[in-house]
């Protein structure tokens, strides 16, 4: 078992060793306005500016990333060219080597059955100035096709450890819930994510 390094990681095993009372639902603030989110299943806050929220739909929609404004407001989607949502269940933004990036986590699987799933990794688009909103499309720069190691696995979180170049996933419907880690960009074929940890606490409202 290793340690993690990256705080957002430190914080969730913190998080996990205090249990329930650790958590706080905030009272609703903001409702997303955008008639092109059915089912949010992902969202991720700009690296660009904390103003901008990328967010994903749940399985079977469109392969499209949608952009909002943090108070709701609808700012235009992007087409993921050569991308499939079979099942996206989350999104993370992050920063490597001074560039913006968008992971889509193509990794849902209620029934356990997929062999493997994905991951696409996109490059952040430049946000709209004031006014205008975006449109298009935008290509794939890599893609992770993965196994879990103790079989097939429905994760619906994901995040970037930019300092260890790893991508962390945590399963749902294991008791309790597995942590699991793959490189960033994976060598050789057939990339497996290693399991590292579990986590015992799970957030009200959302088991």
């Amino acid at each position: 078992m290793q340690l993690f390094h990256a705080p957002l990681l430190s914080l969730l095993l913190v998080i996990s060793a205090r249990g329930q009372g650790a958590y706080l639902l905030n009272p609703l603030k903001n409702i997303l306005h955008s008639p092109a989110i059915k089912e949010a299943s992902g969202l991720a806050i700009s690296s660009q500016s904390d103003d901008f929220l990328w967010i994903v739909n749940d399985s079977g929609a469109s392969n499209e990333i949608h952009l909002s404004n943090a108070d709701g407001t609808p700012r235009g989607s992007l087409e993921i060219k050569g991308a499939k949502n079979r099942d996206w269940e989350d999104l993370a933004a992050f920063t490597l080597n001074g560039k913006n990036y968008l992971l889509i986590a193509d990794t849902g699987d209620n029934d356990a059955k997929h062999k493997s799933v994905r991951l696409f990794i996109v490059s952040e688009p430049s946000l709209p100035t004031p006014g205008h909103s975006i449109s298009g499309e935008i290509p794939i720069r890599w893609e992770i096709n993965f196994t879990f190691e103790d079989g097939p696995r429905d994760c619906e979180a994901v995040a970037v450890d930019v300092l260890q170049e790893k991508i962390i996933l945590i399963s749902k419907r294991t008791t309790p819930p597995g942590v699991y880690e793959l490189p960033l960009r994976p060598t050789g074929k057939n990339p497996v994510a290693k399991r590292i940890a579990t986590t015992q606490t799970i957030a009200p409202g959302l088991n």
